[in-house]
């Protein structure tokens, strides 16, 4: 099995090199005409169209940063309900651990009452 792993890989990165040896001439050839736009001119070539999508970008990118700073550890994981839960789970007290957990309006909260009914609390190994 792990021979024919090996040969997989070796099959992958030869015809990976060999694609890149064959297209590299064309892929670095360069145009002897160089237009020089600029990005208000692209946006404009590309018609209404593309209107929509550059508003979804916009958007997107604004959800990403306003969900970066809403993010944060003190809001993901507060440290009284992180201790508590460990100190349930350390005495394999799972039910406890699930009511702490469910009372937490944070992330670790919403995520340890999902996720605990679903641990076997009579093997402590694995708890």
């Amino acid at each position: 099995m792990e021979t024919l792993k090996s040969k997989n890989r070796w099959v992958g990165l030869f015809s990976g090199s060999a694609l890149l040896l064959l297209t590299a001439p064309a892929l670095l050839a360069q145009d002897e005409e160089v237009e020089n736009t600029t990005l208000f001119d692209q946006i404009m070539e590309a018609g209404v169209w593309m209107w929509p999508l550059y508003l979804c970008s916009v958007i997107m990118v604004a959800l990403y940063v306003f969900n970066f700073m809403q993010l944060t550890k003190a809001k993901f994981c507060p440290a009284g309900l992180e201790a508590a839960l460990l100190e349930h789970m350390q005495a394999c007290r799972a039910r406890s651990a699930i009511e702490v957990a469910a009372q937490s309006p944070s992330y670790l909260g919403r995520m340890a009452a999902v996720s605990l009914p679903h641990v076997d609390a009579t093997d402590p190994d694995t708890l």
